[in-house]
């Protein structure tokens, strides 16, 4: 301890300006023995009392001598002393100075807390209000920082206990609860705060789904038997069967990550988030009271105090009105669906409370799926959050419309690779089932394209013959053509042999979408040159060029469209695309319908007219021609047709062809016309 004559060198203001009768009661008070220390400490808060010291330059005095003093009972008891007496008027400020604004004195925040809890029943509520004031004036910016706060929210909580004082517990609670997670953070015991927040939560009545917020918000920063501790807490305040439904359901996305990585290490876990869980869904459809924290001068204080607790109330009330109005609902996510950027986790929340709640309307899911989708797109984090919640939604969904949604939704999660094996998991088990074999081939499609790893649970799922529906089959036929568009030259010969046994083994009407799809996924082949066309069409021409399938002929048409952009210059090759081009001007005549005129003549688009002969074109345009004269010199070269002897199209037969077409295929045949000249 420094004496008073170092005091008086250093500069010390305070004991330089005193009396000399002053100056040696505080040499008293440093170096005396305790009866003389305690009477000279007696004196200055005397002086004190009467005006003559000041009492914050006293108390500050105090304090400096505590730790160094022979004699530091009798410091203590002077420092109660002056507290008791005169702290609104006098020591508010340096109550302040020393709690909130300095981290010069880390040793007296906790005494100086502590002497004002014990002093709660003289001073009464200003004394409440002024350490609400300053717990939310301590800023948490380190680990010194949060042990203040965390002291002046013990005391607090200490005196609404002593009190009885609901409203200060009601609004306590959720501080205490939102308090946790840091305290883990900076390395502090929990158990202190545990036991007060479960003493208030078994005290407190209705009127609680703010603490709820805050319980949701610290759940998934907890662990081991504090977390279930925290649920036991939910339970209690949900039992009460008070709250909003859609407020307790923002607890479940904690609660299903517990229950679907079930630990045997913490007793008691499961079950607590088994018990919350059906206490959830028991809530009935009804808004909150929030009857204890409405116009509460003490949360308006406190919820100040970490930025979360400000927003609680607010979100409490949006999810009152989503309660009263399901219709406002889909039109709140309508707008959110169309956000551009991230939205908030305010309003994040609320959505996968809304996803998750029993009385959600089919339009609010589904909407509310739009938007969780966009925003997995925008934070490939979330997708492991989101798993358990739709499997949750999924399991609990009784309209097929939504259901659908959900299933499709699985394959967007696979954007972050820790969910890929869930998923996998989860499309593997739906497999058992006959009916879901078509949608789960299209769903592991949709996760290949984004994790080509997957392919060979793909592939093995494409050549599984245990059933045989229509339906699969179609399926397969998609999925296969779609593996020949997306990555053709990795994975089109392996299936190739799939692709030739649709064609061949679904002849019929029935059979007309696989052997559509199965043309697509080889014109798909052809088109990358994975297979030869010419080749090809060798295997499969001989057969389908006579098929009478409208939707067949349209889908060769397309395939042959290939024909002159795969130029190989050999003159079997030439005699192909010659050979290919009369087939087209045949399904350009011909007069079946559903689109197979209009295929030809876009495919025939793609040809140099070099390749066209008058005796391709229909007979309305290719009759009626007469043999140039060097072909006519004689009455017998002259008696020929011109169509069978021209080895060109002449001009007139372009403009008979553009006269005589039927009315119906005016325009395509008009664009046909264009290309050839």
């Amino acid at each position: 301890m420094e004496d008073i004559d170092q005091k008086l060198d250093s500069g010390n203001v305070f004991l330089q300006s005193q009396s000399e009768e002053v100056k040696i009661l505080w040499k008293k008070i440093n170096g005396g023995e305790w009866i003389v220390s305690t009477l000279a400490v007696e004196t200055v808060v005397g002086l004190v009392q009467q005006g003559r010291l000041p009492a914050p330059a006293t108390l500050q005095n105090f304090i400096a001598d505590l730790a160094s003093s022979k004699s530091p009972t009798s410091l203590v008891r002077g420092i109660t002393q002056i507290i008791q007496n005169s702290w609104q008027a006098l020591l508010e400020p340096f109550i302040y100075h020393n709690l909130c604004f300095t981290d010069e004195t880390p040793l007296v925040a906790k005494p100086l807390v502590n002497l004002l809890v014990s002093c709660h029943h003289l001073l009464g509520k200003p004394l409440v209000l002024l350490l609400c004031k300053i717990f939310t004036l301590i800023k948490v910016e380190n680990k010194s920082h949060f042990e203040r706060k965390l002291q002046v929210l013990c005391g607090l909580t200490k005196i609404a206990l002593v009190s009885k004082m609901n409203y200060l517990s009601a609004a306590l609670l959720p501080c205490l609860v939102i308090c946790l997670p840091r305290a883990i953070k900076y390395g502090f015991s929990t158990r202190t705060v545990e036991t007060y927040m479960v003493t208030l939560a078994s005290q407190l009545g209705q009127g609680c789904d703010v603490t709820i917020c805050s319980i949701a918000e610290a759940l998934p920063f907890t662990s081991g038997q504090l977390q279930v501790n925290l649920l036991r807490v939910g339970a209690t305040l949900l039992s009460h069967k008070d709250g909003n439904p859609l407020v307790g359901s923002r607890l479940l996305p904690s609660l299903l990550q517990i229950l679907s990585a079930r630990c045997s290490a913490i007793p008691n876990l499961s079950s607590a988030a088994s018990v919350l869980v059906s206490l959830i869904q028991a809530l009935p459809a009804q808004p909150s009271s929030n009857a204890q924290l409405s116009g509460n001068e003490f949360w308006e204080t406190l919820s100040l105090s970490f930025p979360d607790l400000a927003t609680y109330v607010p979100s409490v009330d949006l999810c009152n009105q989503i309660v009263k109005d399901p219709q406002c609902t889909a039109d709140w996510l309508t707008k959110l669906a169309s956000t551009v950027y991230q939205i908030s986790k305010f309003h994040y929340t609320i959505v996968v409370a809304v996803f998750l709640y029993q009385g959600s309307t089919a339009e609010s899911i589904q909407e509310a799926t739009k938007v969780l989708q966009r925003e997995v797109y925008k934070s490939k984090n979330l997708a492991h959050e989101l798993f358990p919640i739709i499997l949750y939604r999924l399991g609990r969904e009784p309209d097929p419309t939504t259901r659908l949604h959900l299933l499709y939704f699985l394959p967007v999660l696979a954007v972050n690779k820790l969910t890929v094996p869930m998923i996998l998991k989860t499309l593997l088990a739906l497999w058992s089932s006959t009916s879901l074999k078509p949608l789960v081939l299209r769903l592991l499609l949709e996760v290949w394209k984004i994790e080509p790893r997957i392919h060979s649970y793909l592939s093995q799922l494409i050549h599984d013959k245990s059933s045989s529906t229509q339906e699969l089959e179609i399926a397969k036929a998609y999925v296969v053509a779609e593996i020949c568009k997306s990555k053709p030259s990795q994975h089109g010969e392996e299936f190739l042999s799939l692709l030739s046994a649709l064609l061949n083994e679904h002849r019929g009407k029935d059979g007309t979408p696989q052997t559509t799809i199965a043309l697509d996924g080889i014109y798909e082949l052809c088109s990358a040159v994975v297979i030869d066309l010419r080749t090809t069409w060798k295997v499969i021409g001989p057969k389908l060029v006579k098929d009478k399938r409208p939707e067949v002929i349209v889908k060769l048409c397309k395939l042959l469209s290939l024909a002159p952009k795969l130029t190989v210059r050999s003159k079997e090759y030439e005699d192909f695309i010659q050979s290919a081009a009369n087939i087209l001007w045949g399904w350009a005549s011909s007069k079946i319908k559903n689109g197979v005129n209009e295929a030809a003549f876009s495919a025939l688009e793609k040809y140099d007219p070099q390749y066209f002969l008058l005796k391709m074109l229909p007979s309305y345009a290719r009759e009626g021609h007469k043999l140039p004269e060097k072909m006519a010199s004689t009455p017998f070269e002259a008696a020929r047709k011109a169509e069978d002897v021209l080895t060109y199209v002449p001009g007139l037969a372009w403009v008979k062809l553009a006269v005589g077409i039927p009315k119906p295929h005016a325009n395509y045949v008009e664009s046909f016309l264009k290309s050839v000249v």
